[in-house]
């Protein structure tokens, strides 16, 4: 069986399991229509679900979204699904913090099959259309990417940047440039091809001092070092951490300087951009 355009979440029951890939949709003329669906074609045992009628009792469309999760059930569900290779708590707590979208996304990539297109059945750890099994392994579920994860019509906070970042140099970093500066951060959109998605500008009196992007556990920092600087600035390059240094001696000046973009990985790469940046200030 072909995996049908248009699925939607509603296809994704209430414990977390993609219903596309049950045997039940998989198998027959009449596929089950999901289990957050009516009940025809459903299995007896589906139609009987405790954790589908604990869900409806507590008025949840997911069991991820309660803050029990993982409560009893899912927990007893998730011993006997281990033989299947798929893990409900490691699925729901990727849908709690990208949602239920993205962790569709997931699925569709993940019951496809590779050869075929058809749909790779869950329980019978196959392809249905043709027939090539696949691994046992549970495959690691995908970080969405920055870009995706926040598109244009949805500007992150920065709790949530901060959270997506989990580095501490990044709120040391902001909070260095915004003490030292009297300064407030400004989040913007990019269509850059190279950097899109959200970032976040300091600026002062006009003045740009940096532009840090942000991305699944890591960001990096471009800054403008202006032509009158040149000097001063490849003496403190002499001893700067590597990747900024070749990033700087590796730009050419245009628009009035070196444009050096480099990953804010450690404390000295983080120090000497601060070096730059008040370099730059004065």
């Amino acid at each position: 069986m072909q995996i049908p355009s248009g699925i939607e979440p509603a296809m994704i029951a209430s414990c977390g399991m993609p219903c596309f890939t049950c045997y039940k949709y998989c198998a027959g003329r009449k596929p089950c229509p999901g289990c957050r669906a009516d009940d025809k074609n459903k299995p007896q045992g589906c139609r009987r679900c405790t954790i589908k009628v604990c869900a409806i009792e507590h008025g949840l469309a997911y069991c991820f979204d309660c803050p029990s999760f993982p409560c009893r059930r899912i927990k007893n569900l998730e011993r006997s699904y281990k033989r299947y290779a798929f893990s409900f708590i490691t699925c729901g707590n990727f849908a709690r913090d990208h949602g239920i979208e993205a962790l569709l996304e997931q699925y569709l990539s993940r019951f496809l099959c590779p050869r075929c297109g058809g749909i790779i059945s869950l329980h019978d750890r196959a392809c249905t259309e043709c027939l090539s099994p696949v691994t046992k392994e549970e495959p690691k579920m995908v970080e969405p990417l920055w870009k995706d994860r926040y598109p244009a019509d949805r500007p992150p906070t920065a709790e949530e940047i901060a959270a997506c970042v989990q580095s501490p140099l990044w709120r040391r970093f902001c909070t260095e440039i915004e003490e030292t500066y009297g300064i407030s951060p400004k989040t913007e959109f990019s269509k850059c091809t190279m950097a899109p998605g959200w970032n976040v500008k300091y600026k002062k009196r006009g003045k740009a001092l940096c532009t840090l992007y942000p991305d699944a556990g890591k960001f990096s920092c471009l800054l403008m070092v202006p032509d009158a600087k040149q000097n001063e600035a490849e003496l403190l390059m002499q001893t700067a951490a590597p990747a900024l240094r070749d990033q700087y001696f590796s730009q050419k000046s245009t628009m009035g300087g070196r444009w050096p973009m480099v990953d804010m990985t450690d404390e000295k790469t983080m120090q000497d951009v601060l070096a730059l940046i008040a370099l730059k200030m004065e």
